[in-house]
């Protein structure tokens, strides 16, 4: 498919959306694309993403180029996924396949890559206006986002998104996938009582925007070994930014 300009779909609701987002926090928002740009930006995901595994590793980030993981023996494989599984065990961890392609095109990597353009939209006037609008929060001026995979074996342990130096407001996770059944976790969960009870749970789709406010519990579910498609989104924070770039 050629290149598409991207904009919200124009015939979103946004005062509705926005009372029921005063409600909870937290909403979502169908169809929030045009047809054609999801489906541009989906093939852009499928075709054109250069993917690393993502792990914690109990102190840090760390990220693997998938191509390593694959090249691993089985017996590495069942190593490295049973070191995995102890720090999930024990509280935050994560592993799943992505893509930060606002932080490298910050650096100046990539210069012809598709995403570009989308990086452009997350900070375009039309997309912030609609984010303060959903939200509520007149401040927010700014946006950054990552690709996702999450495939079998996956997860995002629970947090909160608040972190020190960026003044996240709200995240965001543009669902952008086609295939997914509901017993192959992978939900977005949200979580009450310091994480102890699951408000709500939301199941990937596709051209479905999630927007809560931070800080909030929540998480990815453990993708089962047996689901039969990616997990595919684009996650990322509207936030304010005080640089006056």
């Amino acid at each position: 498919m050629s290149d598409v300009t991207y904009c919200l779909n124009p015939d979103l609701d946004v005062d509705a959306l926005a009372a029921a987002y005063g409600t909870s926090k937290r909403g979502q928002v169908q169809q929030v694309l045009p047809s054609d740009v999801a489906e541009h930006l989906f093939e852009v995901l499928v075709n054109r993403v250069p993917w690393q595994l993502t792990y914690f590793d109990g102190e840090r980030d760390q990220y693997m180029p998938i191509e390593k993981l694959q090249a691993m023996s089985p017996q590495e494989r069942l190593a490295f996924g049973q070191e995995r599984a102890q720090l999930a065990q024990r509280g935050f961890s994560y592993c799943y396949n992505t893509f930060k392609f606002h932080e490298a095109f910050e650096a100046g990597e990539y210069p012809d890559h598709p995403l570009r353009a989308f990086d452009a939209f997350l900070n375009s006037d039309e997309l912030l206006a609609f984010a303060r609008n959903l939200t509520g929060d007149g401040e927010i001026n700014a946006a950054g986002g990552h690709a996702t995979w999450f495939g079998p074996g996956h997860y995002l342990n629970l947090h909160t998104d608040k972190i020190g130096g960026i003044d996240r407001r709200a995240a965001f996770v543009l669902n952008l996938t086609k295939v997914w059944r509901a017993d192959w976790g992978g939900e977005l969960k949200f979580y009450a009582d310091g994480g102890g009870r699951i408000e709500e749970a939301y199941p990937p789709a596709f051209n479905v925007l999630n927007v809560f406010t931070v800080p909030k519990p929540h998480a990815v579910g453990y993708v089962t070994p047996f689901a039969g498609g990616p997990r595919l989104a684009i996650t990322g924070w509207f936030y304010v930014d005080e640089s006056g770039k």
